[in-house]
């Protein structure tokens, strides 16, 4: 958008070494992380709206489908009963609680219990009863099915083999060693994050889990 961007001589005051384009145009390395989120503040006129509504618009912007992926939303949407207005609930296990059990920073992984009251308090509040829900784990969708239904939600998720997520070894190793399909593993993961973006209220922990 004409007025919001950063010169070169912007990022290097923020610590970021920058490589002339006819070298390959790429950032190699930045030295103070916390300097350069700071730059991604809101411009003055919006910071009202919070940096997790900038940083949301600014990601929307970017990160959009081609229209092969878009085509692959729309059919999953479909076949997994997609309907708006809905909440979207993201539980991810797998890999992700181990790396949370190994780190000193990380929160674990919390059960399904914890995102039961948010989803009550927005039924309650917006009269929402459709989920959306995105995880990797097969058990979370039954047990998400035998929870909510009784409470009058309806549970849509994608359908696909989550047996091939259910491994304590990091998903990106697996991808390496050839274990899995990496295509496979990331046009799952896009359709589920374009799915969840078209939701009206999300339910997580925005702790990678």
């Amino acid at each position: 958008r004409a007025g919001l961007s950063c010169t070169d001589s912007q990022l290097q005051n923020k610590g970021v070494r920058l490589r002339p384009r006819a070298q390959g145009g790429e950032i190699v390395e930045h030295t103070d992380t916390f300097a350069v989120r700071g730059g991604l503040k809101p411009p003055e006129a919006l910071q009202g709206h919070g940096l997790f509504w900038w940083t949301a618009h600014m990601v929307s912007y970017i990160v959009r489908p081609s229209l092969d992926l878009e085509a692959k939303v729309r059919i999953a949407a479909l076949h997994a009963g997609f309907e708006r207005p809905a909440i979207g609930l993201h539980v991810r296990r797998g890999d992700a609680c181990v790396h949370a059990a190994q780190s000193n920073s990380r929160p674990l992984c919390r059960p399904l219990d914890d995102y039961i009251p948010p989803l009550l308090a927005m039924q309650r509040l917006y009269g929402i009863s459709s989920v959306f829900l995105s995880t990797d784990d097969s058990a979370v969708v039954e047990e998400a099915r035998r929870r909510l239904l009784p409470l009058r939600f309806s549970v849509s998720n994608l359908p696909l083999d989550r047996s091939v997520f259910e491994s304590a070894w990091f998903i990106e190793h697996r991808v390496e060693a050839q274990a899995l399909d990496a295509q496979v593993i990331a046009d799952s993961m896009l359709v589920d994050l374009f799915l969840l973006r078209e939701c009206d209220y999300l339910v997580g922990t925005l702790a990678s889990q």
